[in-house]
């Protein structure tokens, strides 16, 4: 500010003192003819610097000293780090097994910014070297960092609320969370951020207790470049996601919300060629029904809460697909569901959740690329359980064990991009020590 300017080192906690004041709403008049007297200040510039600071005063909001801009309403920093001890076994159809020991660490750090006129961004850094897998592997011996110690932008992104006036909509753009209602770790990897864009328009209240809202989402998968030497298109691969959300009160305890939606994709897939069989673990070859569907229950013990989910997924380009790519393609399918119980009690400290789950991912009903890489060796073609606890113990630090099996559907498909070749079956155990800050 232009009064520190003015002063010199050893007036400059006496001038912070004088500026205290000044914040608590007095003139500070007495501090400064103290200073004079002292022979700190000339009578000149103590007159001037009371001037300046009563100015400074008038035109500050809130206080002395500001961080960033007026266009910055507000900042909000955040972060969390997680260390896993994970084992994972895969049978085969041979009678042997493949057995896997690692120990893992994850590391997000962000800031969210409130601009005005209703617009925030979010930014967030992350480790790892997949779009599927935010972890990085510890035990990299005589090298300080192992391969999957990179950082990288995780979350870049930028929103509006009530854009264009209207209360209705809502705006994002950019490497965005997923915003659509489809399985968070099961269909839907949560590691997995979309580049692109969505629009939310609702939520409408359309009758006591009933809201309808529709979410919009055009993301772009593969950015390929054009050949026009030989003569060779776009393979761009754009995923389309358009979901319906219906939510009721439907009692006390009891809330609804119903999620039908469609997912398409336009493009070659990954091997750049338009003319290409597209890689079967790529999103090029969807064409879903999607019905997303969430239930709070009460629960018999006093304090529990309870939510019953599940989802259903049929793939209507199937079919064209698996005559590309699989040598049965009848033994593939196209569909997908899973259903789950979650209980739960409280927040923070002494919190804690239970959650079982079955799921069943016929091959050629998702995409492999955007299905949980924990479940099932990241592959499709299976059917199992998961049974996941979780204990808080603190307000921030959360402990959790996830245990997963698995097992083939079809032993028909050659492909073990989807689950066949010689995986028979495949058993998961995830120790997690979590804490935000």
């Amino acid at each position: 500010m232009k009064v520190l300017k003015r002063l010199g080192a050893a007036a400059l906690g006496a001038a912070l003192t004088v500026t205290s004041v000044f914040a608590e709403g007095a003139d500070g008049g007495a501090l400064i003819d103290a200073l004079i007297k002292k022979g700190v200040l000339t009578s000149q510039e103590g007159e001037e610097i009371r001037a300046e600071m009563l100015n400074d005063y008038a035109t500050t909001p809130g206080g002395f000293l500001s961080v960033g801009s007026s266009a910055v309403k507000g900042l909000k920093l955040y972060g969390d780090a997680r260390v896993r001890y994970e084992y994972d076994q895969q049978a085969r159809t041979n009678g042997t097994a493949q057995e896997r020991n690692r120990n893992r660490y994850r590391l997000r750090v962000g800031a969210e910014y409130t601009f005005a006129d209703g617009y925030s961004a979010n930014v967030r850094l992350a480790t790892g070297n997949k779009r599927n897998s935010t972890n990085a592997d510890g035990g990299a011996g005589n090298s300080i960092y192992g391969l999957d110690d990179t950082i990288y932008v995780d979350v870049a992104s930028l929103s509006a609320e009530k854009l264009f006036g209207a209360d209705w909509l809502s705006a994002s753009v950019g490497r965005i969370l997923q915003p659509h209602n489809i399985a968070m770790g099961w269909t839907w990897d949560s590691d997995i951020t979309a580049d692109g864009g969505v629009l939310k328009l609702g939520s409408w209240k359309v009758a006591d207790g009933v809201t309808l809202g529709t979410t919009h989402g055009a993301y772009i998968w593969t950015d390929g470049t054009d050949n026009p030497f030989t003569g060779k298109g776009k393979s761009d691969v754009w995923l389309f996601i358009n979901q319906l959300d219906l939510g009721a009160k439907l009692g006390k305890n009891w809330k609804l919300r119903f999620s039908p939606g469609f997912v398409s994709a336009i493009g070659s897939g990954k091997n750049n060629l338009i003319t290409t069989t597209p890689a079967v673990n790529d999103v090029s070859d969807m064409n879903v029904f999607l019905l997303d569907v969430a239930l709070d229950t009460p629960f018999f013990i006093e304090g529990v809460k309870g939510k019953l989910y599940g989802e259903y997924g049929v793939n209507l380009s199937a079919d064209d697909f698996g005559k590309r790519v699989l040598a049965n393609h009848d033994s593939g399918g196209n569909q997908f569901f899973l259903l789950g119980y979650q209980i739960a009690k409280g927040k923070g400290k002494g919190a804690w959740t239970l959650d079982a789950t079955y799921a069943y991912y016929e091959a050629l009903s998702w995409s492999a690329a955007l299905i949980d890489s924990d479940w099932n060796g990241g592959k499709l073609n299976g059917h199992g359980i998961g049974l996941k606890l979780g204990y808080g113990l603190t307000d921030n630090v959360t402990a959790s064990v996830n245990w997963r099996k698995s097992w083939r559907i079809s032993s028909d498909i050659s492909s073990s991009d989807l689950g066949g070749g010689t995986q028979k079956a495949s058993d998961l155990v995830q120790v997690d020590l979590s804490w935000k800050f």
